[in-house]
């Protein structure tokens, strides 16, 4: 959704440079997904009524506050990629604990109790 108001919002000539062409825009990428899951014969529902009022409120805010628009779009793909790397590391790490555990008590012959204790 905020690619296609990237591309075509009334901002300042500075969000040019910075903000569009980032390899952030998912619109055509999710547009194409979308489309093969219908071919694989899934159900694609309608936008839902929070969905569609959010999309509003983004365009509205594009054309009437810039700044705040792109403090949004900005804060909002930070959380996104930040937060999808932060909880990536913590699911290597979860999984590299389980393994190490389950090792330890494989090389040690030890039947491990709940909770991965030996």
């Amino acid at each position: 959704m905020t690619s296609g108001l990237v591309c075509h919002a009334t901002l300042p000539f500075y969000f040019d440079a910075e903000f569009r062409n980032t390899g952030l825009e998912r619109s055509e990428v999710l547009a194409k997904d979308l489309e093969w899951f219908r071919q694989q014969g899934h159900a694609i529902p309608e936008p839902s009524t929070p969905g569609v009022r959010y999309a509003r409120y983004l365009e509205e805010l594009s054309e009437k506050d810039p700044r705040a628009f792109i403090c949004h779009f900005y804060n909002t793909y930070f959380v996104h990629s930040a937060g999808g790397r932060m909880i990536g590391r913590k699911v290597s790490n979860v999984v590299f604990e389980v393994f190490s555990i389950i090792l330890r008590c494989t090389s040690d012959t030890v039947v491990c109790k709940a909770g991965f204790s030996s």
